[in-house]
C-alpha cells in the first residue's frame, strides 16, 4: 500500500472518467494535494488544458477593476471568457465553503458541464446545497474519491495542519479551532483508510485523551462508510 500511488490513482481516475477536453477546478487544499501527484504530462495526456482555482474570487475581482490603457483612458477589463468547449472537472474537499465557491463558478456560466469529485465522504447537506445551486442543470456527475491528504511519498503523508499542541488542553477548554483541528485530522485518517480499501482495527493509548477521541471518531465514521 502506497499513499502516493493511491492518491495518484484517484486523481487520474477522475480525469480519465470524463472524455474530451477539460478544465480541472481545485480549491485551496486540493490544489496542493493534486500538485504532489499529478504531473503536467499526465494532465495533458488526459486532455486537461486548463487548471484553475475556485477560491480566487478576489483575484478575479481585481482583474475586472478599471485600468488605464495606452491612451491614458480608464477602461474596465473584460470578464473571464466563457469556455463551453471545456468540461469542468471539479476536485474539491467536501466542505460547505468549497461547495459555495463552486456554486459561484457555476453561476458565472463559464463552463457548460460540471463533473464533481469530492475528496472524501460528502454528507447530504452538501449535496442538497449543490443541487440548489445547479439552476441550469449543468452538473453531469457527482462522485466521492478518497484522497483527502497530502501524499509526500509511499509511506509519508500529512493533513497540512498547524501544530496539534492545542488539542492537549482539556476538552472543556476547546474552542472552534481545536474542534476543527481534530475533525480535519480524522478526515485525513478516514480518507487514507478508504483509499487503501481497508477497515482498520483501532488501538490507542489509554493515557491519551486525544488518542481516544480520534480513535472513537474514526471508528464511528468507519461504520457508516
Amino acid at each position: 500500500m502506497s499513499c502516493a500511488a493511491a492518491m495518484t490513482e484517484y486523481v487520474l481516475k477522475a480525469l480519465s472518467s470524463v472524455s474530451g477536453m477539460k478544465a480541472l477546478l481545485l480549491d485551496s487544499e486540493t490544489a496542493g494535494m493534486a500538485a504532489l501527484v499529478l504531473s503536467q504530462t499526465d494532465a495533458i495526456a488526459r486532455e486537461v488544458f486548463l487548471t484553475d482555482r475556485i477560491d480566487l474570487k478576489a483575484l478575479e475581482e481585481a482583474d475586472s477593476m478599471p485600468r488605464m490603457n495606452a491612451r491614458g483612458e480608464m477602461q474596465r477589463a473584460e470578464a473571464k471568457e466563457t469556455l463551453h468547449h471545456l468540461k469542468a472537472v471539479a476536485l474539491i474537499r467536501p466542505t460547505m465553503a468549497s461547495v459555495q465557491k463552486l456554486k459561484a463558478v457555476m453561476k458565472s456560466g463559464r463552463f457548460k458541464d460540471y463533473y464533481i469529485f469530492f475528496s472524501n465522504l460528502a454528507d447530504d447537506s452538501l449535496l442538497r446545497s449543490l443541487a440548489e445551486g445547479d439552476e441550469h442543470e449543468m452538473v453531469r456527475q457527482v462522485s466521492e474519491l478518497y484522497g483527502d491528504y497530502y501524499a509526500l511519498s509511499d509511506f509519508v503523508w500529512h493533513a497540512n495542519l498547524p501544530l496539534s499542541k492545542p488539542l492537549y488542553m482539556q476538552t472543556n477548554y476547546w474552542g472552534q479551532d481545536e474542534k476543527k483541528l481534530l475533525e480535519r485530522n480524522c478526515d485525513a485518517i478516514v480518507s487514507l483508510l478508504l483509499s487503501f480499501k481497508v477497515r482498520a482495527d483501532i488501538r490507542y493509548s489509554g493515557a491519551s485523551s486525544v488518542a481516544r477521541l480520534v480513535a472513537m471518531e474514526v471508528a464511528k465514521r468507519q461504520k457508516v462508510s
